[in-house]
């Protein structure tokens, strides 16, 4: 009989794992399916242990996404730890595209680290562009051809 108790605790146990697995793939299947089908690869483990360290996977894989289809190399883990030092991920990717579509040269670091210090990076690099009086494609056309 304990043999009997043991089999069907063992089958609640593995049912509830299976609940729990197919709800996580689900919450999570059309993000990690977008970023397959853009050529930017992120597990679907990876996701999870996003959501656990308090961070939105969905806006670091979009990000990430915009960055990879403008020719910006960025890697989930940078964009990662620029949100959880409490950073503007999306202004830090938008400066960089217009940065590399006017060729001024702004690395990530550097965007980081002005993002980091309260200034509008975006900002920055448009009135670097206005000096300098560079000609740039609208960075909304850049997001339209990610879409």
């Amino acid at each position: 009989m304990p043999w009997l108790l043991m089999s069907y605790l063992a089958l609640g146990v593995a049912l509830v794992v299976a609940v729990v697995s197919l709800l996580v793939i689900g919450a999570y299947f059309n993000l990690w399916f977008q970023a397959f089908l853009c050529g930017v690869p992120v597990s679907m483990v990876r996701l999870v242990r996003m959501r656990f360290r308090g961070v939105d996977p969905r806006l670091i894989v979009l990000n990430r996404i915009l960055a990879v289809k403008a020719g910006v190399e960025i890697s989930t883990e940078q964009l990662e730890a620029h949100h959880l030092a409490r950073g503007r991920v999306p202004l830090v990717v938008r400066a960089l595209i217009m940065a590399q579509r006017a060729g001024l040269d702004l690395d990530y670091d550097t965007a980081c680290e002005m993002d980091l210090a309260g200034q509008d990076v975006c900002e920055a690099v448009q009135s670097s562009i206005r000096s300098a009086g560079l000609d740039t494609p609208a960075l909304s056309a850049v997001e339209e051809r990610m879409i």
